[in-house]
């Protein structure tokens, strides 16, 4: 949506973040088992 000069931003942000407590009680190739993705949603004037 653009608004007179500015442009606002209203959108879905998804990232994997790292579950540290289940690493920790496990082994370190396991990484990727236990990473789990996040989802937030991001707005931006400019």
């Amino acid at each position: 949506m653009t608004v007179d000069v500015f442009k606002l931003r209203y959108k879905t942000v998804v990232s994997s973040r790292f579950d540290s407590k289940a690493f920790k009680a496990t082994h370190e190739e396991l990484y990727k088992q236990y990473s789990k993705p996040t989802e937030c949603r991001r707005f931006t004037v400019a």
